[in-house]
């Protein structure tokens, strides 16, 4: 009866966790980096490869250095993404839902994936329930998860990664499966690969060294390594060693600043600090310390190599997330043991509240969450998407910077002038201007791009119609990177941020 009861109610959560991941997921228009992705997704199905070129129009013609030397070939990022989204095009057609529809898979699988791990491995349903629970809650987790970009395919990589290298240590096949999944991870994000290649290097030399083949294990080892170098060396000599794309800092002040936005995202985002330096001190005494050991040695790694890469971006620490809450996990086992009500309410406060990590600046994201997923929202590009869709004519130009990926994913008939074409004195049928835009960002075309800035899209509006839009122009769509800059609802318009879009007068 215990049996029947706990199975059901694990099925019941994993129907809840599904519509948290599931849920309306066409109804925020693909952001910047998303319809990046989506982009070249969608001309890797026209040409087999990621062209930033689709026979129209250009993405980011201004940067030549993010493709291959001669080509139209982006390397600007990795290619594994874009034939998942292009399979999924394939197979569902080219939409908002079947751009985000993988990446949400992959975070469900890394939640099935965590559980099964803490069952066979931790040999504690206990354990999986609750590390299920708070993973399957966490609002970074099912934000980046929904995204149409790698998030949820480097958390399912490194989640598959810990749970294949513990299959070989007890004794299991699984070298062949190690090697595939680190290769892929290796092309799909070479900042998450590293870290956790170099925690499985030292968890076999120091901890498992008698469980390894070593001959086994180093050639599986072979292929992901060369991968990545490959990959690097092709996109370092490509975009001429630019510093913004390898942000190492060695100097002390450097590592410490980087280190310091690390625990500050950690304790208020993802893991509360106290609860984890809870679960190090009264950790329960298992029967291999080293199953904890190996957990803490996969955040170290990735903590040690993003206190080097001044990656300062919540993003790039979405993989953390799994294995932070197996470690809160571990604790709360413990609390439960004690006490079942102090267990009960010290879930509640880290699924609904962020009181344990920062009281003094209380939050409610998760109810923000289910207010997101259970309204409409309309974004400012989303606006003007429907807005052209429903009143330009095939073949019109659109003058637009930062929202031009948007436009060429959801309009493909008509031709976008961006970047250093978006300061040229034309007379476009269209022209878009985002306030959050200028000056700052002129500046850095001045200065780094050295494009020639004309003021021709401000001084030409005398010609055009000033349509205003139902929504916010706000700065990057609805990024899912700064919680406390997320739209969970819809801000309120009012004539100084309403969006709008000029037309041609006739």
């Amino acid at each position: 009866m215990k049996k029947i009861f706990f199975n059901t109610l694990l099925m019941l959560l994993f129907l809840f966790l599904g519509w948290l991941l599931f849920a309306n997921l066409s109804d925020h228009y693909l952001w910047n980096d998303e319809a990046s992705t989506a982009v070249m997704a969608r001309n890797v199905l026209k040409f087999g490869y990621p062209s930033s070129f689709d026979g129209l129009n250009y993405h980011y013609p201004s940067a030549p250095d993010l493709n291959m030397p001669g080509t139209r070939v982006w390397i600007g990022d990795t290619w594994p993404q874009y034939y998942v989204m292009a399979a999924s095009f394939r197979a569902l057609g080219v939409s908002t839902w079947a751009a985000r529809l993988p990446f949400a898979l992959a975070g469900f699988l890394t939640l099935v994936l965590l559980y099964l791990f803490s069952i066979r491995y931790l040999k504690s349903r206990e354990i999986g329930m609750i590390a299920l629970v708070l993973a399957g809650t966490s609002v970074p987790f099912l934000l980046h998860a929904r995204q149409a970009r790698y998030y949820g395919l480097v958390m399912l990589s490194c989640v598959a990664i810990f749970y294949v290298y513990h299959r070989i240590i007890n004794g299991k096949k699984g070298y062949f499966w190690l090697s595939l999944i680190l290769t892929f991870l290796a092309l799909l994000n070479y900042a998450a690969f590293a870290p956790i290649f170099c925690a499985l290097w030292v968890m076999a030399l120091f901890m498992d060294r008698r469980e390894i083949k070593w001959r086994r294990f180093v050639l599986a080892s072979v292929p992901p390594a060369l991968f990545c170098v490959a990959w690097l060396s092709l996109s370092w000599f490509s975009i001429n060693s630019d510093a913004s794309y390898y942000p190492v800092n060695l100097s002390l002040g450097g590592i410490k600043k980087n280190l310091e936005f690390q625990i500050r995202t950690v304790n208020s985002y993802f893991a509360p600090l106290i609860l984890l330096l809870s679960a190090v001190i009264f950790r329960p005494k298992t029967s291999d310390w080293r199953l904890f050991a190996r957990i803490g040695a996969v955040l170290l790694f990735n903590i040690i190599f993003f206190s080097v890469f001044g990656l300062r971006t919540m993003r790039y620490y979405v993989q953390y997330i799994p294995f932070l809450c197996l470690i809160e996990a571990f604790f709360l086992v413990r609390v439960f043991q004690w006490r079942k009500g102090a267990g009960v309410a010290v879930i509640a406060l880290l699924i609904f509240t962020n009181l344990l990590a920062r009281p003094d600046k209380p939050r409610f994201y998760f109810f923000d969450y289910i207010h997101e997923l259970t309204h409409e929202y309309t974004g400012p590009m989303e606006a003007v998407s429907k807005y052209l869709k429903a009143n330009a004519s095939v073949g019109d130009k659109v003058k637009i910077i930062k929202g031009d990926l948007e436009i060429i994913f959801y309009n493909p008939e008509l031709e976008v002038l961006n970047d250093a074409r978006y300061y040229k004195k034309t007379y476009p049928e269209w022209i878009v201007i985002r306030k959050y835009w200028n000056p700052i960002y002129e500046d850095k075309w001045r200065n780094e791009r050295r494009a020639v800035i004309e003021d021709g899209y401000m001084d030409v509006l005398g010609g055009y119609e000033k349509i205003l839009l139902p929504a916010v122009d706000s700065t990057w769509e609805n990024s899912p990177d700064d919680l406390e800059g997320h739209f969970f609802r819809s801000p309120l318009i009012t004539p100084e941020n309403q969006m709008a879009v000029y037309h041609i007068k006739r």
